[in-house]
């Protein structure tokens, strides 16, 4: 489940930094490029900021569950 989420999370991320570049191109004054770029720095915030929180919670439930080997000393 962690690894599946951060996979998620890279993916939304890169997704989202490739759409502003095509929104851009077709702008027709000086204050669209300036707002997609505003909205896209905010956007990339709530991204990380989610991935982090995320990752962090899933990160402490997964070291606790871990499964932990034990090993058997036996002396001849």
């Amino acid at each position: 489940m962690f690894l599946g989420f951060n996979g998620l999370m890279a993916w939304w991320f890169v997704d989202a930094m490739t759409e502003p570049a095509q929104l851009v191109t077709g702008t027709t004054n000086q204050a669209e490029p300036e707002g997609a770029t505003l909205g896209t720095g905010i956007g990339t915030m709530m991204i990380l900021i989610i991935w982090g929180v995320g990752s962090f919670v899933l990160g402490v439930m997964t070291y606790f569950t871990r499964f932990r080997r034990i090993i058997n000393i036996t002396e001849d």
